[in-house]
């Protein structure tokens, strides 16, 4: 995930001028290492923004943020079942994933696409996924193919009630 926000800030310069990257650091998708390093770039003045792309992390930099009482805005990827309350106390304005419906959608149409010989998995091919509509797999950041889903769902204070109970 680093690698491609480093990408976008790059290709977008005028876009991002007014969010500067201050520091990156890594939680490992473990519950206390993220809070530890959450609690540490609190300490920063600077630092105005926190962008966690791990439901474990954005979980516990939410708590982080809540203990320390901090102005700080926290964004990124996480399930609305367990910050639902972050998002209702206002901790995190908004956050994102994948709709995991449409993702075993996308991977059972894929399996089929693949056992059906429609595809083999390499950069440029495409298959209809279904109800998805057409999909192209194409080369990703490292090294391998990807198929992108599509858009991410929004998850805010005017919809987070109805996901929580989802997932």
């Amino acid at each position: 995930w680093i690698e491609y926000m480093k990408k976008e800030m790059e290709e977008n310069p005028a876009k991002y001028a007014s969010t500067p990257l201050i520091e990156i650091t890594y939680g490992d998708d473990d519950m206390t290492k993220s809070t530890t390093e959450t609690r540490r770039l609190l300490e920063n003045p600077e630092i105005k923004a926190i962008i966690v792309p791990t439901s474990v992390g954005i979980i516990a930099a939410g708590n982080a943020i809540r203990e320390a009482e901090s102005s700080v805005k926290l964004v990124g990827l996480g399930m609305p079942s367990q910050m639902h309350s972050a998002i209702e106390d206002g901790i995190c304005q908004k956050m994102y994933l994948w709709n995991p419906i449409d993702t075993g959608y996308l991977a059972a149409c894929t399996l089929c696409a693949m056992n059906g010989g429609q595809i083999t998995g390499a950069s440029g091919e495409s298959f209809t996924a279904g109800s998805l509509g057409e999909k192209t797999i194409i080369d990703d950041i490292e090294g391998g193919t990807q198929i992108m889903l599509g858009d991410l769902v929004e998850f805010n204070q005017n919809n987070i009630a109805e996901w929580k109970e989802r997932f």
